[in-house]
């Protein structure tokens, strides 16, 4: 009787030996894409750059949070008691904005940085010249629509706002680097 459970466990595990190791395991991921298994294709560049556009459906990346900003200013009178529209009004310091205003900044580097990923990986990428030079076109126009809005919204004459360096490894977090003065060559009417 042990001989016959020894044979039976020698062949389970001699069966299970030869099955277990299968090209069948080797596939490349087909779920959410990275870095080693994106920037492949031309539709895969299409893709990237279309990315860029996906945080404008946001409603307050133009929609109420971004005009919540214009409540600040003597252009519009909010015709209701509501906490976040008073506090913008009245530039309370200590207010982060609720979910109107507080998200501009974040949503505005999410779409600089998708900018950035196209400018670095596309050009590497075999494919139509024509589409290559159209969507490292969007991307620069991009980055810099939402360098300016955010110059616009949050700078002043002493400093600009972070600028995050495209030589930073893609798989690292970008840091923006603050511009703390003006750039050397540039002074003010009244210099």
């Amino acid at each position: 009787m042990k001989a016959v459970i020894r044979y039976m466990l020698a062949g389970t595990v001699a069966i299970g030996l030869a099955t277990s190791c299968t090209k069948q395991l080797d596939i490349s991921p087909e779920g959410t894409p990275t870095t080693n298994n994106f920037w492949k294709s031309e539709l895969d560049a299409i893709s990237g750059a279309n990315a860029m556009y996906q945080p404008l459906d946001d409603e307050n990346f133009y929609g109420r949070g971004y005009w919540w900003f214009i409540n600040a200013s003597d252009d519009m009178v909010t015709g209701r008691i509501k906490a976040e529209a008073d506090n913008i009004k009245n530039f309370n310091r200590s207010f982060i904005g609720g979910s109107y205003t507080e998200g501009q900044w974040r949503m505005r580097y999410s779409v600089i940085k998708r900018a950035n990923d196209v400018i670095k990986r596309v050009p590497a990428i075999d494919m139509n010249e024509a589409t290559k030079r159209r969507v490292i076109g969007e991307a620069y126009f991009m980055s810099g629509l939402m360098y300016f809005e955010l110059a616009y919204n949050y700078a002043d004459d002493k400093a600009g706002v972070p600028i995050v360096s495209r030589d930073v490894p893609l798989d690292e977090k970008p840091i923006p680097v603050p511009r703390t003065s003006r750039p050397t060559g540039i002074t003010s009417k009244a210099n």
